[in-house]
């Protein structure tokens, strides 16, 4: 969570159990994960609480990249994440979702959110054929307030990578767990 160049000032990402806030009667973070009992965790931007415009993305842009996984050799693929994206009050920023096959040098956009969809959403991507499958694939979310502040927030959490191939094979990153 976090890289070289973000520059907001609150609201970055953070790993937890979300604290709920509302605005006017709607969520703007979310009370919830969106994982199924047991779990309870997600990537949100931050999540103090309060009220909602305490700790939601201010004065900039906020990244979350994945770790690096190995998509070599791989024929087909399919990327999955439950996202959660805020925005309210002033609907000029945007919450951005991007592919890299070379570690992060170069990026290829998976979608761009410019609107308030606050509420948990599954979204999947066939990726063949949109970059390589190279051993160093990284998924990148970034969420910002850049123009006159808006209320904004996101939530990232369920990402899965499924491969299809002729072959078997598993690969496990992270905690295997619930949450």
């Amino acid at each position: 969570a976090g890289v070289a160049g973000d520059t907001a000032t609150t609201g970055k990402w953070v790993r937890g159990d979300p604290i709920g806030t509302s605005s006017s009667g709607e969520e703007v973070n979310p009370e919830l994960d969106a994982t199924p009992s047991p779990g309870v965790n997600a990537f949100m931007t931050g999540n103090g609480g309060g009220s909602a415009g305490n700790d939601d993305v201010d004065g900039g842009v906020t990244t979350l990249l994945s770790p690096r996984f190995d998509l070599s050799g791989v024929e087909a693929a399919r990327l999955s994440y439950e996202r959660w994206y805020a925005l309210m009050t002033s609907l000029d920023d945007a919450f951005d979702v991007a592919l890299s096959s070379d570690g992060g040098a170069s990026w290829t956009a998976l979608e761009s959110l410019t609107t308030n969809q606050n509420e948990w959403t599954r979204v999947s991507h066939d990726i063949t054929g949109l970059v390589p499958f190279t051993d160093r694939m990284q998924l990148r979310f970034q969420a910002s307030d850049l123009n006159s502040g808006s209320l904004v927030e996101a939530a990232v959490d369920e990402v899965e990578v499924e491969v299809y191939d002729a072959e078997p094979r598993i690969h496990f990153y992270g905690p295997v767990a619930a949450g």
